[in-house]
């Protein structure tokens, strides 16, 4: 690794962590900071009315205008944050204050809603991989991307890191007019975008409750120190996901709320069921972080009751030979029997060997069946030790 890209490591780490791309200490307010690792900037139109639609190729913030006057709506996608210049150009053509163009470029922005004189702006956090097209992934703690939402009576312009293609189901509804999108206004569609955005966070939440009982299992049968480690990368990842989550409900709600500016009151109706939704999976969310405590639980009694367990083996070992040894020290004691009759009589009797170790013997297989009465070497129910006692 060259001397460049250790210096680049701890910014790229930052940025991955969730820290985002922020301007440096004591920069203007509304400063947009350029992300060399972004991706290029696109910029998709779709304008569309009750009556007619059309995809118009991007010519310029300077044909915008145009659009807002021809058209009911015009939706203008932004994708990929490396042209920062020209998100700031369509910003000045269509009014935006250049704080919220800081947030809106700014890759890890808490969700929220603001109101503007002309405009309403609104972040969101969307997933950024869906476990049944991705498969599983191996590290779930960064799960969100930023999209952010600036809509009017006329226009309604998204910036997004990622590529395009999350809304196709959106462009769709509107070419083959399906729903109330191409009949209700901007507000409609911004609601359609956090519909999906929230829709999408379901699969996410039921994969990691999948991982979870899967991780139960796994401790149930074999908890060793690995799984550890994986129950705090599910806490984490699901932390990860509250923080995505529950500051969307309060975004949902204040755009539900009455006398917000361009959500009519029909669409409404309709955020407050995304508000149920979202109220769904902060629940489940929350009960999957409970189960990750209820599983270091589990895992530190099964790892003790494991360590008991060979306790009691080394015990019951111990226990056994104990008498033994005692034996074998009585045998070993070297006192003469032909000085007194006395000393250790046994030396000189015939069957003297063939009695000690039987003796030792009787003594253990004695032991060993009171063990297996007590039930101490699991040979009995211990539902029955009660009523033997």
């Amino acid at each position: 690794m060259s001397d460049k890209d250790r210096q680049a490591e701890p910014a790229r780490s930052r940025h991955r962590a969730g820290f985002g791309q922020r301007p440096p200490v004591g920069a203007m307010p509304g400063t947009l900071m350029r992300d060399p690792d972004a991706q290029q900037t696109q910029v998709r139109i779709v304008c569309y009315g009750p009556d007619r639609i059309e995809e118009i190729p991007f010519q310029g913030p300077q044909s915008l205008p145009q659009l807002l006057d021809s058209w009911a709506v015009t939706w203008i996608a932004v994708s990929g944050l490396r042209d920062v210049e020209l998100i700031a150009e369509l910003g000045n053509v269509l009014g935006l204050h250049e704080l919220a163009l800081e947030d809106a470029v700014s890759s890890q922005q808490r969700p929220k809603v603001e109101n503007y004189d002309d405009y309403t702006f609104v972040v969101t956090q969307a997933p950024r991989w869906n476990p049944v097209h991705d498969g599983d992934a191996a590290d779930l703690e960064h799960v969100s991307e930023q999209i952010a939402i600036f809509f009017s009576r006329a226009f309604v312009l998204t910036v997004k890191a990622g590529e395009g293609g999350r809304f196709d189901a959106i462009r769709e509804r509107l070419y083959k007019q399906r729903g109330r999108v191409r009949k209700a206004g901007p507000g409609h569609l911004v609601y359609a975008m956090l519909d999906i955005v929230i829709d999408e966070y379901f699969p996410v939440v039921e994969h990691l409750g999948e991982k979870l009982e899967a991780l139960e299992a796994d401790i149930m049968r074999n908890p060793d120190r690995e799984v550890v480690v994986r129950i705090q990368q599910m806490r984490r990842s699901l932390l990860a996901m509250r923080r995505a989550i529950w500051p969307q409900r309060e975004v949902v709600y204040a755009l539900a709320r009455e006398g917000m500016p361009h959500v009519g009151r029909k669409t409404r109706i309709y955020l407050r069921d995304c508000a149920d939704h979202l109220t769904q999976l902060i629940e489940m969310t929350e009960m999957y972080r409970e189960l990750t405590t209820g599983l270091l639980d589990i895992y530190l009694s099964s790892a003790s009751a494991r360590t008991n367990e060979v306790m009691r083996v080394l015990t019951i070992i111990a226990t056994i030979f104990i008498p033994l040894g005692t034996v074998a020290g009585i045998y070993g004691m070297n006192f003469d029997p032909q000085v007194s009759p006395w000393n250790m009589p046994e030396l000189s009797w015939y069957y003297g060997y063939p009695y000690a170790i039987g003796l030792m013997a009787t003594m253990a297989g004695a032991m060993l069946f009171y063990f297996w009465r007590k039930g101490w070497l699991g040979g009995r129910d211990p539902a029955r030790l009660l009523q033997d006692d």
